[in-house]
């Protein structure tokens, strides 16, 4: 897996090479929407941690619940897209018609299947539902508020809910660390990854200090639109290896972290 690390070399030409060639604004969108369906498929792996936790097996309701949460956080983007791109015309009107009625469809037909579950007494996943019910409306939000400034919108859309993803995803580094990297052997085995998983003062002063050398410095010192650019091959990275880290039926070690 370490060799995976190297895809960062590539990544990082990809925005300036863009910039060069006068599509920045084009990149920045890719960029944004990238980090948008990186997001939704984490939101997605949350719900199936929440699915273990609470032995929910059954297939069709795997399904639902995968393509709801899907469907919740691609639809309001490509919404977004298609209204900011689009120039007005009867195009946008049915995209956006058939987007939403679909959208209103499935949302139906999922709070029916929850409301027809709690009728027969089987057990609620609260979790889950309170995840959705949290993530759901801040989707359609962000976009809905994004839109009102144009393309350049998305990057507003994008901090939100890119904030609420990391708040998130750094519980469940915290909550992995501090299970994984601990015992007598811990430092020999895992070196510094056990150091940071000890204490959250450690841990949270390297994640502040590498965001403030990746983001912070950089642009302080060079004020270049490719520079930007190029930084996001960092979080390109980020999605990479992240959709291939998470295996939890094919890492025992990682299943035990997470106490599945």
């Amino acid at each position: 897996m370490g060799w995976l690390l190297w895809v960062l070399v590539p990544l990082l030409f990809v925005g300036p090479v863009a910039v060069y060639l006068g599509q920045a604004g084009l990149f920045f969108l890719f960029a944004v929407c990238w980090q948008h369906y990186h997001i939704t498929k984490q939101h997605v792996g949350f719900v199936m941690l929440w699915k273990a936790k609470n032995r929910e097996r059954d297939a069709n309701e795997m399904k639902l619940d995968r393509g709801f949460l899907l469907a919740s956080g691609v639809i309001p983007l490509a919404l977004f897209v298609v209204n900011t791109r689009l120039a007005a015309g009867i195009v946008t009107i049915v995209l956006t018609y058939c987007m939403v009625t679909a959208y209103a469809i499935f949302g139906a037909i999922f709070v029916a299947y929850q409301l027809r579950k709690w009728r027969a007494g089987k057990p609620m996943n609260l979790p889950k539902l309170f995840l959705l019910a949290a993530l759901v409306p801040l989707q359609w939000l962000a976009f809905g508020y994004a839109s009102r400034f144009g393309p350049d919108g998305i990057v507003r859309a994008g901090m939100a809910l890119g904030l609420f993803h990391s708040l998130q995803y750094h519980r469940l580094i915290w909550f992995h660390n501090k299970n994984r990297y601990q015992g007598p052997d811990a430092r020999a085995k895992h070196g510094i990854a056990a150091v940071l998983g000890q204490k959250f003062g450690y841990y949270f002063a390297a994640a502040a200090g590498l965001y403030y050398l990746a983001e912070v410095v950089p642009p302080t010192l060079i004020s270049a639109q490719w520079l930007p650019a190029a930084l996001w091959g960092i979080a390109f990275m980020h999605y990479v290896l992240d959709s291939k880290i998470w295996r939890v039926r094919g890492d025992k070690e990682l299943a035990a972290a997470l106490h599945l």
